[in-house]
């Protein structure tokens, strides 16, 4: 359903200020898929799930047959919007299905004469949380695209607890509405703000549209890192490089400059965090010392209930590190109490946090103690 053709550059742009603003690699959720052409872009930039959305028939079927070369893809037939099951007609454009929208065209043809409207489609309208929720959580994502003519702000507002979870939203805007009863920015931008988010990056060309890219304003991966279960807990290490001492991994800071833990030049050198109890873990955070990052290429990790047999969780030689943001590795409620980053080549293990965060949901439903955390410091 986009306004304009697409180019590399549109997909690109999203998936860099991720990086650029140092968010970890996630899950996609992209409304308006049209051909869903951004695919092979998503598929690159690493093994996250992308839930496309589309209303067009004839444009999703297509669109489903594409992805089938990507199985983390998928996408969903659904007019997008706060409700579910309310009726609308759904209008289909002349410009290849392109322009698009739930929404009659107002000042589009105004500004865009030769764009009209050529076929209708009758459908009821979904939030985008109702159909998620039948094959995701919310922790899956971490950022929304959403490019609907007009019917942006009501696509945002069927996220439900979905919006709460992610860092960065790619969402189209227009300075006055370009189809009657969408919203202007002003509107999206305050709705966003209340939730948490502040503009980042914005784009209006000569006509007043354009894009918008929202991160949130105090991140999740800062905010479960100070309050992560690893922190304060009793740490040790193979070596010790100068004064760069094994607290410094899970003191709940990552964001310290030149702060980090450091070992001698070794090999297996190691890194290992007592949870003090055996933990149901949601994910562990891993943050590079940036400088030196390089030196963290033969990483693995291990997690251990008792201490002596180690099983390995993630593999930087298979799983590489992406982008400037935390590394994460979901575990999705594995049981462990000990957790350990070693290196199997020989080299300096330097790292400026690592941070792991318990599966509060499993505790709950399994009724299993976590060792109290220390307040982050």
């Amino acid at each position: 359903m986009a306004a304009v053709a697409r180019d590399p550059s549109f997909a690109l742009s999203y998936l860099q200020y991720m990086n650029e603003f140092g968010f970890p690699r996630g899950g996609i959720i992209h409304v308006g898929a049209n051909n869903a052409l951004e695919c092979k872009f998503y598929n690159a930039y690493g093994k996250v799930p992308v839930a496309f959305f589309e209303a067009m028939p004839d444009v999703f079927a297509k669109s489903k047959e594409t992805l089938e070369r990507f199985p983390l893809q998928r996408i969903f037939h659904a007019c997008c919007a706060d409700v579910d099951g309310k009726p609308v007609t759904f209008n289909i454009s002349n410009s290849r299905g392109m322009a698009s929208s739930m929404l009659p065209a107002g000042r589009l043809t105004e500004l865009h004469p030769g764009i009209h409207y050529i076929d209708k489609v009758e459908m009821k309208t979904s939030r985008v949380e109702t159909i998620l929720r039948q094959h995701y959580t919310p922790e899956d994502f971490n950022l929304a695209v959403i490019d609907t003519q007009g019917a942006d702000l009501l696509v945002l507002k069927g996220f439900g607890a979905f919006l709460d979870r992610l860092e960065g939203i790619y969402v189209e805007i227009s300075e006055e509405p370009l189809y009657e009863g969408g919203a202007r920015f002003d509107e999206i931008r305050q709705y966003l703000v209340d939730k948490g988010f502040v503009l980042t990056k914005m784009y209006y060309n000569a006509v007043f549209w354009g894009n918008a890219f929202f991160t949130r304003r105090a991140p999740i991966y800062l905010h479960e890192t100070r309050s992560a279960v690893s922190v304060g807990k009793p740490v040790s290490m193979s070596s010790t490089h100068l004064t760069y001492k094994a607290e410094n991994g899970n003191d709940g800071n990552p964001l310290q400059r030149h702060k980090l833990f450091s070992t001698k030049s070794q090999k297996d050198a190691w890194w290992k965090v007592d949870l003090e109890a055996l933990t149901p873990i949601k994910k562990i955070y891993l943050f590079d010392y940036a400088p030196q990052a390089a030196r963290s290429a033969s990483m693995v990790v291990e997690v251990s209930e008792d201490g002596e047999t180690f099983d390995i969780v993630y593999d930087r030689k298979v799983t590489p590190r992406l982008g400037a943001g935390p590394t994460v590795i979901h575990l999705a409620g594995r049981k462990a109490r000990w957790v350990r980053a070693r290196l199997t080549d020989r080299e300096y293990l330097q790292m400026q946090q690592i941070a792991v965060v318990a599966d509060d949901e499993a505790v709950a439903r399994h009724g299993m103690g976590v060792a109290k955390t220390q307040a982050a410091v």
